[in-house]
């Protein structure tokens, strides 16, 4: 390579990639650079720098948020969007860590790669945050007065953004323990920012954390894919690098000064005002095993999640669920440099920790003296080999957060993306005890440890916020009438800010793809239906690297409606129970020793055209080539030989998933939301609620309320529904080469007469339900409504994605991010006529359907250029046709498959989407109009603003019951 400005520093082949890494440190700057030089057509960037924060005001994450709001070169008010909204992209985003923040991108598309690339590097070192201070308002926080009559309030999107995250009790706790175990560390401090702390960042300070981190001499720039990694490099220099000169940043990490003792804590979480608080604790034994730079701690860390909690097998899964202290146990780790090792308890009574220590440190010893089983240390470091394989189409992404293991703290990026020899290491010495070894000096001889009860405190943020509404409410009264005027104006100022329409100057200076750029078609999978007897083999013929990959999909028909949940749980059973021939521990060995994973989950497949839909029960699975037979073995060990017998363990399994869907509602609840309000309008949408989605957690709930008086009719039904489940009208699609296909046939005449006959049965109407409102202890909302194209002759075409990526990019990002506060807002339009609106973590809830009702109004006063347009298309693209891994194929097949919807079908969507005019858009303004007062609609979360709300609902349910 002929690079005079830089200066590479390590070469180095990585087995374990197979791709070639490149260290090189810009002369100039210092600026460190690690290219991956492989095959990947997902060509990917990214910079990042040290950003240790000092305080819980959110600097860092506000930094990341506003300079992605204009530069020097790109003038409009949010490229980011910009982009979002016109490029090929696969991956556009930003991450604050706790001492780090990432700006990756990432894209198939060369000319997008370069426009990608500018932006987000203009953005970084040339934000407009020095000249427009509206930018931190509207992306940090700011006043909010809109007239002299109101209260003042704060406002702003990683405020509201954060006040969503601190309505999470893992999130909470997770902040918590990490200032437990780092007291006066960089790593005691949040980041993302505490609410009730963000409005101390003023706009200098803000200012002066840009200036000194964001500095080349401070930066880490990542490259991963097929490129010229020369002409690359030599853009970065010339555009960038070569005009700074080297400056000696300090973004030391403070790692504070802990004492080697152990602490017993007692802290507090919120939960809602007036919310039950009995068997809410967390109970956390907490520990630090190792700096990131370590190459063995850094192994052994992604090894002894498993090993010690994950697993179903592991030393201490068994005997935490045989004790009853809480309802989930899992384990966390820390992305900093100390490597923090977390074991949690969720849903205790809080006064058990003494217990939950002795679990723990008896469990591990007993391990120690006693040996781990062999199995499961082998079950583990397969799993571990068999993720490495396929990281997905966010492959580089990944990479990247990897390699700054230990490139951040002054390491080789290589080295954290290298594990042969140290694996190699530990197999060679499992016989001498070197995993006991381990986990006898760096958890049980730990000399600093924290254990840590954390007890829901109800009202607990409320009384914060209340502070916070007296010292605004002071503020106000403090305020001369002529201040107020001003605070006024300045919240008008701002609102007219977010609203204004960039110039069409500013709009030019944002890199373009043309409708040229664009191939036409779809990408093409071999994929062919091969009749076996009575039923179909979908075979995709493809290289997957030696890994057979299957889909089994059976049709539930042959049950009834009312046992679908029924079906539910079955599948969160399946594989964690005993067998005929497998208790569930060996089962959980022998499916990781030997395979890829085998995993379970209900499945509906609707067709577009004529609205049928099929509700499928399918199993997902892959392996190794030459563990093909072994695979096939333990697949039909768990679909026929399950025992259903033990309710204790079934009842630990099921509290284990409440908590896990628990968890996941404050992160996901736009989407349970949406789901929610799909359900009111469409067979197929309520159906999945039942099988999966809200209505399918509050049965679960029931169930393990009845659970302990009868668990006899539990475990019947279980096992007739199971039996019901792997039935005869099978279809399998199946990935890889011919060989793989005549296994698998044999395999299937083996298994035809243990397969149950096939009666159809299953009938289903949902109710009237028009509306409901969803409490929970969250200080944030999530809104949605929606309606059904059919109902207004509407079939579907391209034409909506371009209409819905318009609505959700421009309108409600304006109105409802921006403007609104809310951290996102956005509309989808599926191929089987569901439009659904959806909010996240939003502060407003009748605003927000306001503004939905307007979309009508928006879409008749549109008025967008043909360069405008162009870019709403292309960004479009993607969802016709996405990046895909070989293991995703056999999905993908049975999918189009079972909706009859295939290649052609996309690609003529395709077609449509390409060829969108703008009257074809504004025509969607009369069916906006005309559903306006027949729309379903729901929110998700805050009380408080659900009970303000003027709008009637149809029902009103607490989550948290």
């Amino acid at each position: 390579m002929n690079l005079k400005n830089y200066t590479l520093k390590q070469k180095e082949y990585i087995e374990e990639l197979d791709s070639t890494g490149y260290y090189f440190v810009h002369n100039k700057t210092k600026a460190k650079v690690f290219y991956l030089e492989n095959k990947d057509e997902i060509k990917t960037f990214s910079i990042g720098f040290r950003t240790p924060p000092k305080d819980s005001t959110g600097v860092a994450h506000i930094v990341e948020h506003t300079v992605l709001s204009g530069s020097r070169k790109y003038r409009t008010k949010e490229p980011f969007m910009d982009l979002v909204n016109s490029s090929l992209q696969t991956f556009l985003n930003a991450m604050t860590f706790p001492d780090k923040t990432i700006y990756p991108i990432a894209t198939r598309n060369t000319k997008d790669f370069y426009n990608l690339m500018d932006v987000y590097l203009d953005a970084v070192f040339y934000p407009r945050i020095y000249e427009e201070e509206k930018i931190f308002y509207q992306e940090g926080w700011h006043y909010e007065m809109e007239d002299l009559d109101s209260p003042i309030k704060y406002n702003g999107v990683v405020y509201n953004e954060m006040r969503g995250a601190y309505s999470d009790p893992d999130d909470q706790v997770s902040e918590i323990i990490s200032e437990a175990l780092h007291p006066g560390s960089t790593y005691s401090h949040d980041s993302g920012g505490n609410p009730h702390h963000i409005p101390d960042l003023t706009y200098e300070d803000f200012l002066n954390f840009h200036k000194k981190y964001y500095h080349p001499s401070n930066s880490y720039i990542f490259l991963n894919g097929a490129m010229d990694i020369e002409e690359v490099l030599k853009y970065i220099d010339q555009e960038y690098l070569g005009n700074f000169d080297y400056l000696e940043v300090n973004s030391k990490i403070n790692e504070g000064q802990s004492e080697n003792k152990i602490e017993v804590l007692d802290k507090t979480y919120s939960i809602g005002a007036g919310e039950k608080k009995e068997n809410k604790a967390y109970y956390v034994y907490g520990l630090t095993i190792g700096p990131s730079t370590s190459p063995m701690d850094r192994f052994m860390r992604s090894i002894l999640q498993d090993i010690i909690i994950e697993s179903d097998s592991s030393i201490l899964k068994d005997k935490f669920l045989e004790s009853g202290l809480c309802e989930d146990y899992f384990s966390q780790v820390s992305t900093s440099i100390s490597q923090d090792f977390f074991i949690v308890g969720k849903n205790g009574d809080g006064k058990s920790l003494d217990k939950f220590v002795k679990i723990i440190e008896d469990g591990l010893r007993q391990a120690v003296e006693e040996k781990i089983d062999q199995d499961l240390v082998a079950a583990t470091l397969n799993s571990f080999e068999f993720s490495t394989k396929d990281l997905g189409i966010h492959k580089g992404v990944l990479l990247n957060i990897s390699c700054l293991r230990s490139w951040l703290y002054d390491a080789s990026p290589i080295e954290a993306l290298k594990y042969k020899d140290t694996l190699a290491y530990i197999k060679d010495n499992l016989d001498k005890g070197i995993v006991e070894e381990y986990i006898k000096e760096k958890i049980l001889n730990n000399p600093r440890k924290i254990q840590l009860t954390v007890r829901p405190n109800p009202g607990e943020f409320l009384e914060k916020d209340k502070i916070q509404e007296e010292k605004l409410r002071a503020y106000k009264e403090s305020l001369s009438q002529e201040e107020k005027e001003n605070l006024v104006k300045k919240t008008q100022d701002l609102f007219e800010y977010q609203t204004k329409l960039d110039s069409k100057e500013d709009k030019a200076t944002i890199p373009k793809l043309d409708l040229k750029d664009i191939s036409k078609g779809v990408s093409h999978l071999d994929t062919e239906v091969i009749k076996d007897g009575d039923r179909d083999l979908v075979f995709t013929r493809a290289f997957t690297n030696g890994i057979y990959n299957m889909t089994m999909s059976f049709d539930l028909k042959n049950i009834k409606a009312e046992e679908l949940f029924y079906v539910s749980v079955v599948f969160d059973l399946l594989g964690s129970l005993d067998t005929e021939n497998y208790s569930y521990k060996d089962l959980n060995n022998q499916v990781d020793i030997h395979t890829g994973g085998i995993s379970f989950s209900p499945a509906i497949y609707q067709n577009p055209k004529t609205l049928a839909y099929k509700v499928q029960g399918n199993l997902r699975g892959r392996a190794m080539e030459d563990k093909i037979d072994k695979y096939l073995d333990l697949v039909e060990e768990i679909i026929f030989r399950t025992k259903f017998e033990k309710p204790k363990r079934i009842k630990d399994l099921l509290l284990a998933e409440k908590a896990d869907i628990e968890a996941s509602i404050e992160q996901g609840g736009h989407t349970l939301i949406a789901s929610e309000v799909a359900s009111m309008l469409d067979d197929s949408a309520d159906v999945t609620n039942m099988l999966g989605g809200r209505k399918y957690l509050f049965d679960l709930k029931k169930v393990l309320k009845d659970l302990d008086q009868d668990p006899k009719a539990l475990l019947e039904k279980l096992d007739q529904t199971y039996k019901k489940i792997f039935n005869q009208n099978l279809t399998l699609s199946l990935a890889g080469k011919d060989e793989y296909l005549e296994k698998t046939k044999t395999w299937l005449e083996k298994i035809e007469n243990k397969l149950s006959p096939f009666d159809q049965v299953f009938a289903y109407e949902r109710g009237d339900l028009k509306s409901i409102a969803l409490k929970s202890s969250s200080n944030v909302c999530y809104v949605s409504d929606g309606f059904k194209l059919q109902d207004f002759g509407i079939d579907a075409s391209g034409v909506q994605r371009v209409v819905a990526k318009i609505i959700s990019g421009d309108y409600l990002h304006t109105q409802i991010r921006a403007k609104g506060g809310a951290y996102g807002a956005g509309i989808s339009i599926n191929p089987n006529g569901n439009v659904t609106t959806y909010s996240y973590r939003d502060p407003n809830l009748d605003k927000t359907f306001e503004t939905y009702d307007k979309i009508g109004d928006y879409l008749g006063d549109l008025d967008l250029d043909q360069r405008d347009l162009a870019d709403f298309i292309i960004a479009t693209m993607n969802q016709f046709d996405p990046p895909t891994t070989p293991s995703q194929y056999p999905t993908i097949a049975l999918a189009r498959y079972f909706t009859e919807f295939g290649e052609d079908d996309l690609a003529k969507m395709k077609d449509q989407a390409l060829t969108t005019t703008l009257s074809d858009i504004k025509a969607y303004k009369e069916v906006f109009d005309q559903a306006k007062d027949k729309k379903v609609y729901g929110v998700l979360g805050s009380k408080e603003l659900i009970e303000k709300s003027k709008r009637d609902f149809d029902q009103i349910k607490t989550m948290n019951d």
